[in-house]
């Protein structure tokens, strides 16, 4: 099965959708992305987007997301077509907005769930805040001194620390019991092999 872009368009049109003006920042949907997928890792073991996940100043970025808002290459496969049905970015203001409704058919209901329990949570958090709260987590604490040492910009996340079991977020939206997670991330290194 070759893996898609689809996915990650209708994520953030979703997300933009939910703005009043179908508008949305980079900045702001990278943060809610990653949430989203952290979630759906450790309730689900499987990401929404399928994206890969780098540790940036700004915190965990999706790879393919910002490589799609910012017009560049993706590794996973895209359809430039596809994408302009749905979404517009404006690479010079870093916004983006949606075209159209999105296409919830390429989602689970657990994507859904997701995307819902993330969007509910945390959609009047500033995106000064959900990137404050970003440099809390495990998997950009790891790379913290690497990132403010000015070495590189960007670090690929270890998909393992986003099932920490002794990080505990002040919502408690992350506080899931060891037991479980362990669990969790022991079925999703299975399915990693396959």
């Amino acid at each position: 099965m070759i893996k898609t872009t689809n996915k990650i368009i209708q994520a953030l049109n979703y997300l933009a959708c939910k703005q009043a003006n179908k508008t949305l920042g980079f900045k702001r949907a990278f943060k809610l992305l990653w949430l989203i997928d952290r979630y759906s890792l450790r309730h689900f073991t499987q990401s929404v987007t399928g994206d890969t996940y780098y540790a940036m100043p700004y915190g965990p970025v999706p790879t393919d997301a910002k490589s799609l808002l910012e017009n560049e290459g993706t590794h996973l496969t895209n359809n430039p077509e596809y994408q302009s049905k749905y979404i517009r970015p404006d690479v010079v203001h870093h916004i983006f907005t949606s075209v159209q409704s999105p296409d919830m058919n390429v989602f689970s209901e657990s994507d859904i769930e997701s995307m819902d329990k993330v969007w509910d949570t945390y959609k009047k958090t500033s995106t000064q805040d959900l990137v404050s709260m970003s440099h809390e987590f495990p998997e950009w604490k790891a790379y913290e001194q690497d990132i403010k040492g000015g070495e590189k910009k960007s670090y690929l996340i270890d998909t393992d620390l986003f099932f920490d079991a002794d990080f505990h977020d002040d919502l408690g939206f992350f506080d899931e019991k060891p037991e479980v997670l362990g669990l969790a991330l022991e079925t999703y290194n299975e399915c990693k092999s396959y």
